[in-house]
């Protein structure tokens, strides 16, 4: 007796449900809640539940203990004293400014290689570039490539954006000198 397995069957062979019969419940459900709605209409008027609400706000507000209310602030503010200590300007400290110089950053590297790469590439640009071997709290050693330095910031952005120009990324550094 050989059986046939259900397995063989066509993915396409169930009947699809049909929809317009669930759609056409749908309506008539619509149809007797609005026709519901309609005969059975509030009792009460909108302008008697606007009358009450407005009853209920009144009863709930505290107009009495709100006259009682007083804010001092402004007038305390009107009448205080500020102290403002009297600084000549001939004792003003100032503080020099301590001399800079910027310097773009344009990648680092675990490999001395890949940086030397890169910096070949730079030089290739007109950039003066050069690397600088960093020992990290992790004990270990990266090689960052710099370019510059520059001693005032728009030079550095010139150059920052030569770099960006040729599609490097780079960080813009300020150094002490």
């Amino acid at each position: 007796m050989s059986r046939k397995k259900n397995s063989a069957k066509r993915l396409g062979s169930e009947k699809p449900a049909n929809t317009t019969s669930l759609v056409l419940i749908f309506l008539f459900g619509i149809s007797v809640g609005a026709s519901v709605m309609y005969i059975y209409r509030p009792v009460i008027s909108e302008t008697e539940i606007v009358s009450k609400l407005a009853e209920k706000a009144a009863e709930i507000s505290v107009p009495d203990q709100a006259s009682e209310l007083t804010f001092t602030f402004i007038d305390t503010l009107k009448t205080a004293k500020i102290k403002v200590p009297d600084e000549n300007p001939d004792q003003a400290i100032i503080t020099e400014k301590k001399p800079t110089s910027f310097v773009l950053q344009a990648g680092s590297f675990k490999s001395d290689k890949d940086a030397d790469s890169l910096r070949a590439q730079l030089l290739l640009l007109n950039l003066t570039a050069s690397i600088e071997r960093v020992e990290l709290n992790s004990g270990k050693t990266r090689h960052r490539v710099v370019v510059g330095p520059f001693l005032d910031k728009d030079n550095a952005k010139l150059a920052q954006r030569k770099l960006s120009q040729n599609n490097y990324d780079s960080l813009l550094l300020e150094r002490a000198l």
